[in-house]
Protein backbone atom coordinates (compact mmCIF):
# COMPACT_ATOMS: atom_id res chain seq x y z
CA UNK A 1 0.00 0.00 0.00
CA UNK A 2 3.20 1.97 0.53
CA UNK A 3 3.65 2.75 -3.39
CA UNK A 4 0.46 3.28 -5.20
CA UNK A 5 0.28 3.42 -8.86
CA UNK A 6 -0.58 6.81 -10.31
CA UNK A 7 -3.22 7.01 -13.15
CA UNK A 8 0.07 6.67 -15.74
CA UNK A 9 0.39 3.27 -14.37
CA UNK A 10 4.31 4.03 -13.44
CA UNK A 11 4.30 3.26 -9.76
CA UNK A 12 4.84 6.87 -9.16
CA UNK A 13 3.04 7.90 -6.08
CA UNK A 14 1.63 11.11 -7.43
CA UNK A 15 2.42 14.89 -5.44
CA UNK A 16 0.33 15.92 -2.15
CA UNK A 17 -1.81 18.26 -4.00
CA UNK A 18 -2.20 20.34 -7.09
CA UNK A 19 -0.15 23.25 -5.68
CA UNK A 20 2.97 20.93 -4.94
CA UNK A 21 2.66 19.82 -8.85
CA UNK A 22 2.04 23.10 -9.91
CA UNK A 23 4.91 24.13 -7.88
CA UNK A 24 7.50 21.57 -9.18
CA UNK A 25 6.14 21.92 -13.07
CA UNK A 26 6.89 25.85 -12.52
CA UNK A 27 10.02 24.92 -10.86
CA UNK A 28 11.16 22.68 -13.70
CA UNK A 29 10.64 25.59 -16.21
CA UNK A 30 12.49 28.33 -14.63
CA UNK A 31 16.26 28.79 -15.15
CA UNK A 32 19.20 28.34 -13.13
CA UNK A 33 20.57 31.08 -11.26
CA UNK A 34 23.50 32.62 -13.02
CA UNK A 35 26.59 31.08 -11.28
CA UNK A 36 29.12 33.45 -10.05
CA UNK A 37 31.42 33.61 -12.82
CA UNK A 38 28.60 34.34 -15.25
CA UNK A 39 28.03 37.77 -13.13
CA UNK A 40 31.81 38.43 -12.99
CA UNK A 41 32.17 38.14 -16.97
CA UNK A 42 28.91 40.32 -17.87
CA UNK A 43 30.38 42.84 -15.32
CA UNK A 44 33.43 43.00 -16.50
CA UNK A 45 32.16 42.78 -20.58
CA UNK A 46 29.98 45.90 -19.53
CA UNK A 47 32.96 47.85 -17.59
CA UNK A 48 35.28 47.12 -20.74
CA UNK A 49 31.75 49.07 -23.32
CA UNK A 50 31.22 51.82 -20.42
CA UNK A 51 34.99 52.83 -20.48
CA UNK A 52 35.30 52.81 -24.18
CA UNK A 53 32.19 55.65 -24.22
CA UNK A 54 33.84 57.09 -21.57
CA UNK A 55 37.27 56.98 -23.28
CA UNK A 56 35.52 58.68 -26.50
CA UNK A 57 34.03 61.50 -24.36
CA UNK A 58 37.17 62.22 -23.06
CA UNK A 59 38.96 62.50 -26.17
CA UNK A 60 36.38 64.68 -27.71
CA UNK A 61 36.81 66.82 -24.48
CA UNK A 62 40.75 67.05 -25.15
CA UNK A 63 40.26 68.15 -28.39
CA UNK A 64 37.37 71.09 -27.77
CA UNK A 65 38.81 71.70 -24.03
CA UNK A 66 42.15 70.61 -24.28
CA UNK A 67 44.56 68.84 -21.70
CA UNK A 68 43.55 70.83 -18.42
CA UNK A 69 39.58 70.05 -19.01
CA UNK A 70 40.15 66.53 -19.80
CA UNK A 71 41.47 65.98 -16.45
CA UNK A 72 39.68 68.18 -14.57
CA UNK A 73 36.23 66.53 -15.64
CA UNK A 74 37.87 62.73 -16.07
CA UNK A 75 35.65 61.47 -13.07
CA UNK A 76 32.18 63.15 -14.46
CA UNK A 77 33.09 62.05 -17.77
CA UNK A 78 33.43 58.88 -16.88
CA UNK A 79 30.21 58.55 -14.83
CA UNK A 80 28.34 59.83 -18.29
CA UNK A 81 29.89 57.38 -19.99
CA UNK A 82 28.63 54.52 -17.70
CA UNK A 83 24.93 56.71 -17.74
CA UNK A 84 25.03 56.41 -21.39
CA UNK A 85 26.27 52.71 -21.40
CA UNK A 86 23.36 51.87 -19.07
CA UNK A 87 20.71 54.48 -20.68
CA UNK A 88 20.64 52.31 -23.84
CA UNK A 89 20.74 49.23 -22.86
CA UNK A 90 18.94 48.52 -19.37
CA UNK A 91 17.31 51.25 -19.44
CA UNK A 92 15.48 50.49 -22.73
CA UNK A 93 14.75 47.35 -21.22
CA UNK A 94 17.25 45.37 -23.16
CA UNK A 95 20.27 43.16 -22.17
CA UNK A 96 23.70 45.07 -21.75
CA UNK A 97 26.43 43.50 -24.06
CA UNK A 98 27.45 41.80 -20.74
CA UNK A 99 24.66 40.31 -19.66
CA UNK A 100 23.84 39.05 -24.06
CA UNK A 101 27.49 37.66 -23.88
CA UNK A 102 26.56 35.54 -20.69
CA UNK A 103 22.95 34.88 -21.79
CA UNK A 104 21.79 36.97 -18.70
CA UNK A 105 19.13 38.70 -17.53
CA UNK A 106 17.90 40.46 -14.42
CA UNK A 107 15.34 39.96 -13.13
CA UNK A 108 13.01 39.67 -9.50
CA UNK A 109 11.33 37.33 -7.95
CA UNK A 110 7.38 38.03 -7.56
CA UNK A 111 4.42 35.35 -6.31
CA UNK A 112 2.80 34.11 -9.02
CA UNK A 113 -0.33 34.13 -7.64
CA UNK A 114 -2.13 38.22 -6.21
CA UNK A 115 -2.60 36.26 -2.92
CA UNK A 116 0.46 36.03 -1.20
CA UNK A 117 0.38 32.83 0.02
CA UNK A 118 3.42 30.33 0.74
CA UNK A 119 2.03 27.93 -1.18
CA UNK A 120 2.56 29.71 -4.30
CA UNK A 121 5.38 29.68 -6.24
CA UNK A 122 7.86 32.82 -7.02
CA UNK A 123 8.92 33.18 -10.59
CA UNK A 124 11.27 35.43 -12.01
CA UNK A 125 9.87 38.70 -13.81
CA UNK A 126 11.55 41.39 -15.51
CA UNK A 127 12.98 44.69 -13.58
CA UNK A 128 9.91 47.39 -13.91
CA UNK A 129 11.42 50.41 -15.37
CA UNK A 130 12.03 52.21 -11.76
CA UNK A 131 14.44 49.53 -10.66
CA UNK A 132 15.97 50.09 -13.76
CA UNK A 133 16.25 53.54 -14.16
CA UNK A 134 17.09 53.74 -10.26
CA UNK A 135 19.88 51.08 -10.76
CA UNK A 136 21.06 53.17 -13.62
CA UNK A 137 21.72 56.42 -11.61
CA UNK A 138 23.17 54.60 -8.52
CA UNK A 139 25.89 52.70 -10.90
CA UNK A 140 26.90 55.80 -12.71
CA UNK A 141 27.14 58.61 -10.48
CA UNK A 142 26.69 56.93 -6.56
CA UNK A 143 30.43 56.65 -6.26
CA UNK A 144 30.62 60.52 -7.64
CA UNK A 145 28.21 61.85 -5.74
CA UNK A 146 29.53 60.38 -2.27
CA UNK A 147 32.62 61.88 -2.76
CA UNK A 148 30.99 65.00 -3.25
CA UNK A 149 28.77 64.73 -0.02
CA UNK A 150 32.15 63.71 1.79
CA UNK A 151 33.99 66.57 0.39
CA UNK A 152 31.12 69.07 1.61
CA UNK A 153 30.42 67.85 4.70
CA UNK A 154 34.22 67.93 5.91
CA UNK A 155 34.27 71.66 4.44
CA UNK A 156 31.21 72.65 6.55
CA UNK A 157 32.28 70.85 9.63
CA UNK A 158 36.17 71.48 9.29
CA UNK A 159 36.44 74.72 11.23
CA UNK A 160 39.98 76.32 12.64
CA UNK A 161 38.42 78.44 15.71
CA UNK A 162 41.71 78.29 17.14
Amino acid sequence: MANQATPEGDGRRPPASLSARVHDQVNALLPPPAAQPDILMSALTDQHYSKQISDQLLDLLALFGGPSRRAQYQQIVQAVGRFLYLALSTGRGVQTLGEEYCDLMQVTWSPSAPSSSSSSPAVPVALSAMRRWLFILVDSFGALSQQWLVKSLLRRFSTDTI
